[in-house]
């Protein structure tokens, strides 16, 4: 084991740089097709890259996957080389594959950066890959087509095969060969999740702009959860308006009566659309979703003036609706999704709420939370097997920003007592950065409170490893996730690139959800801990050796990270002989 971590620590000495008309490299690069140059790794070229393609080994490769393990690898091919390109495969293999386009960042200046990802479709029979073409997403000017490719390991009798076959403009052809082998062991559950955070379904504005159907929301609203099941998370609702906190039509069972104490549900609609979810029947897996939002709030299902006008009824209508809500999801069978209870409200002109409960600042502002989360679990009752939880965001949790404010320091104002009964913890990155910050975290966990991670999302400009390292953060951390605020972006041009994780825009003239690359590295690296979680469980790797080493990871250059796939994938190998590793 030492001898591992010798090798991932001292890095790859790299074969002589040769241009290659065709390579093909792991995941954790990301290249520019416009230049040929790695994002983020300084005086980098194709020329330069090309001493990591993987092809300098041979044209002929083979990979060892774990039972529902995917592997994801880029395939760049100068543009004015190649005529086009042929993929075959086995049946039993599971087999994606993009062409990576570029977005526009418009501040501070002008910059075109590769990230979003276009899927191809393959001819049945041909196998031909069937390029891309949009003058924003594409520009004519690149130097490279990159086409980015994942297989999914489904168990199969032996080897299964890809051949590509690139077929250059003199007539000639380049053809790789890839053989996968799977191992008999199963990829463990990941060790944590990624929210995906949202404020309403406007997703479905775009992808369906006139909700022509019911038949037609709840087939697009299934596409759409499954495809963030499929990128290694949860996405997450919140079925009210974030400020207002009236609560979205069609994301909350419709009231049939006036009666706010003797409430009357229709759950047609929401056990359709949501049901589904919550048993897992909606998931190829099975499995129901770990969380989800529901719509009480300070203003639903009371009206937030009874907060201070009739404090009583207030709460006598929050006890009417849970009573509702759970004796329903009981009698559902709903028991394996956490029901989150959550206010993002701060003082703004749509609202009467006096408080920043969304990113408290203040012991009001805590004080106003503690209320919401002891009512919460005061009208949801104990007994039930549904899990109920409240949850909060917070922004300055230990973190020096604030230190001896007394309108803002956390501990001056004894926040961590004030706010003991939250049960989920959502806590900004920042405020984690601290020793003092991660052990009352750590202490948090121990009281068996969950405690997810939020910040900026992966930036379009970053480099792969730091989008890597967002996810192993957390994991060395020992929190339960990281959160993604806002999941959605509507246009190619964009001014926030931290503001989003994937696309709606049309593709051929029909809107489409597209992956970007920041989703794809945040999915890479989530599996990566499977994998090492996996080498954990047989013995192989210790978890504070891993922790140590994810921890270099982060200032360590590509070689190193050319280095960590090299010996996981001779772990694998080894395994499938070895039946210790299995």
């Amino acid at each position: 084991m030492h001898r591992l971590w010798f090798f991932l620590l001292a890095g790859f000495q790299g074969l002589l740089a040769t241009s290659s008309t065709v390579a093909l490299f792991y995941p954790d690069i990301k290249i520019d097709p416009l230049t040929g140059k790695a994002v983020g790794v300084p005086q980098s070229s194709y020329e330069a890259l090309d001493r990591w393609n993987l092809l300098k080994q041979s044209s002929r490769l083979s990979f060892v996957l774990l039972e529902d393990e995917t592997l994801r690898l880029q395939l760049a091919v100068r543009r004015d080389s190649y005529r086009h390109i042929n993929i075959q495969s086995n049946s039993s293999l599971s087999l994606r594959l993009y062409q990576l386009g570029m977005v526009r960042l418009t501040r501070p200046s002008p910059r075109y950066f590769p990230d979003i990802l276009i899927p191809l479709p393959l001819d049945s029979r041909s196998g031909k890959v069937f390029p891309f073409h949009h003058p924003d997403w594409l520009p004519e000017d690149r130097l490279l087509d990159i086409f980015w490719m994942e297989v999914s390991n489904t168990p199969s009798t032996g080897p299964s095969q890809i051949q590509i076959i690139v077929h250059l403009v003199d007539g000639s052809r380049q053809s790789v060969t890839l053989t996968l082998s799977s191992l008999k062991a199963s990829l463990p559950d990941p060790p944590l999740l990624i929210d995906f955070n949202e404020y309403g379904d406007k997703y479905l504005n775009a992808l369906l702009p006139n909700r022509s159907s019911r038949e037609a929301v709840l087939e697009t609203d299934l596409q759409v959860f499954r495809f963030f099941r499929r990128h290694g998370g949860v996405l997450n609702p919140l079925p009210y308006k974030s400020q207002r906190g009236t609560a979205r039509a069609g994301m909350t069972p419709v009231l049939l009566n006036d009666d706010l104490l003797q409430p009357r549900l229709d759950w047609e609609f929401y056990d359709q659309r949501f049901g589904r979810y919550f048993d897992g029947s909606a998931f190829p897996d099975g499995r129901p979703l770990h969380h989800f939002y529901l719509p009480f709030n300070p203003n639903w299902p009371a009206p937030f003036e009874w907060y201070f006008e009739d404090r009583e009824r207030y709460e006598k209508i929050w006890a009417a609706f849970a009573r509702a809500f759970q004796t329903h999801f009981q009698e559902k069978g709903w028991t394996n999704t956490i029901f989150q209870i959550y206010c993002n409200q701060k003082p703004n002109p749509n609202n009467r709420i006096p408080w920043n409960l969304d990113e408290p600042k203040g012991v009001d502002d805590y004080r106003a939370l503690r209320y919401f989360a002891e009512l919460t679990h005061r009208v949801f009752q104990h007994a039930s097997a549904v899990k109920f939880k409240f949850r909060i965001d917070i922004a300055h949790f230990f973190c020096n920003k604030h230190r001896g404010n007394p309108q803002k320091d956390f501990r001056v104002n004894h926040g961590f007592h004030i706010l003991e009964p939250v049960d989920i913890w959502v806590i900004s990155i920042h405020s984690l950065s601290g020793i003092t910050a991660r052990t009352k975290a750590g202490e948090l966990r121990e009281r068996g409170r969950e405690v997810w991670v939020y910040g900026n999302t992966p930036p379009v400009e970053e480099e792969a490893s730091a989008a890597y390292w967002r996810i192993y953060q957390t994991y060395i951390n020992g929190w339960n996730g990281f959160l993604v605020w806002k999941t959605f972006t509507y246009g190619q041009e964009v001014e926030k690139s931290k503001d989003y994780i994937s696309y709606i825009l049309p593709v051929q003239g029909t809107p489409r959800l597209l992956p970007s690359l920041r989703l794809k590295f945040l999915k890479q690296a989530q599996e990566d801990l499977q994998v090492l979680e996996w080498l954990i469980g047989v013995q192989r790797m210790e978890r504070d050796a891993v922790r140590n080493y994810l921890k270099a990871l982060k200032a360590a250059d590509y070689p190193a990270w050319w280095e960590f796939r090299r010996h996981l994938a001779q772990f694998k190998t080894r395994a499938l002989t070895d039946p210790d590793l299995r």
